[in-house]
């Protein structure tokens, strides 16, 4: 989540909820989360429960709203890379240092992925 995005979240948190936990907790909390779930998480929180939520029901809160969003299958490897994180390419640069037929030399390079392996 981005500073702005947090920052409104605190606010909103901190407006619904003035006797729970402090904006700066909020603050580091948020931080690391994603804004779309987490949002999510205090609107349920806020219309579901009087009381002040604690950071860990709204954590909790925000793992159920991120569970619902997510694909329900998710591929078990990447297409491009085979879950390797590498890519195969062309590197021009490999037949200056290395090879000197460049019509015949099949040299081998890799770039990365752009998934998360």
């Amino acid at each position: 989540m981005n500073g702005n995005d947090t920052a409104m979240l605190v606010n909103l948190i901190v407006a619904t909820w003035p006797t729970g936990p402090k904006g700066y907790i909020w603050t580091d909390v948020l931080a690391e989360l994603d804004h779309g779930p987490a949002l999510e998480a205090y609107r349920n929180l806020r219309d579901d429960s009087e009381r002040a939520p604690s950071v860990a029901r709204f954590k909790a809160e925000y793992r159920a709203r991120q569970a619902s969003t997510q694909p329900a299958t998710v591929p078990d490897r990447c297409e491009l890379c085979d879950g390797t994180g590498w890519i195969e390419c062309l590197d021009e640069r490999r037949h200056r240092t290395g090879c000197q037929e460049r019509d015949t030399c099949f040299c081998h390079a890799v770039t990365p992925c752009r998934c998360r392996q």
